[in-house]
């Protein structure tokens, strides 16, 4: 089933939060003329053809659109960025096999204690694939404040702020159904069955305790905003389940 609206669904992906299942799932099924994400010059050209847009993408791409609703899904910091951390050092399968090759060699040679050191700049350049501090925070915060530091209460505030008003509805990967079915029943969507293991973490995931430390000191203010996140999501489930 398409949908009509005149808004155009603009997916906000943020890695490992159960994006790729939402995508095939709801997203895809219910707008026909949905593009991935492939860049803001690839935009330029496609903006006109798109009902809906995904994709690893702060928030901000609206700028080309005049009517537009932005989701997301959340997802635990914590569990999110173990999750990150072995997903780019596993080999890719599927039609990619070099996909994001710079970032995985980078993951690969570097610890998990130390992987937050070694990509203290990417933020700098935007980098969407790198695991960094307080990812779903930037993510959410945009492209405006995607650099700050990670005690910045200007890049929390402005996270919070679109999470209040500039996003339509936002999924919590640890409430997974009751998310989709929310969903279902704000746009009128229907649900297909969807089972892929090719964005699945495969590799085992053993965090020491200093190493779980490390990610929650350099995710506060995603702990922060998840937390938020969370209050919302429960007036949203009184609301449209």
């Amino acid at each position: 089933m398409e949908n009509y609206s005149q808004n155009r669904i603009l997916f906000i992906h943020i890695p490992k939060s159960a994006g790729s299942s939402f995508r095939e799932t709801l997203i895809k099924p219910n707008n026909l003329s949905y593009k991935n994400y492939r860049g803001i010059r690839k935009l330029i050209f496609d903006y006109k053809k798109i009902n809906a847009i995904g994709g690893h993408m702060p928030y901000g791409v609206h700028l080309f659109f005049r009517e537009y609703q932005y989701i997301t899904f959340l997802r635990d910091p914590v569990q999110r960025a173990i999750s990150h951390y072995f997903f780019m050092k596993q080999k890719p399968i599927g039609k990619y096999p070099n996909a994001n090759k710079p970032h995985r060699i980078l993951h690969n040679k570097t610890k998990l204690e130390d992987i937050f050191k070694a990509t203290q700049f990417h933020k700098y350049a935007f980098s969407v694939f790198s695991l960094i501090d307080n990812l779903q925070t930037r993510y959410l915060a945009g492209y405006k404040y995607f650099w700050m530091p990670s005690n910045s209460n200007v890049l929390l505030n402005a996270a919070k702020n679109n999470l209040r008003n500039n996003i339509s509805m936002c999924g919590i990967k640890e409430d997974y159904d009751n998310s989709l079915k929310i969903f279902e029943n704000y746009f009128n969507w229907k649900r297909i069955k969807f089972k892929s293991r090719l964005r699945n973490t495969r590799i085992d995931k053993k965090v020491s305790e200093k190493e779980l430390q490390i990610i929650k000191q350099n995710n506060k203010l995603d702990i922060i905003l998840y937390d938020y996140a969370l209050e919302l999501y429960e007036k949203n489930k009184k609301l449209y389940l």
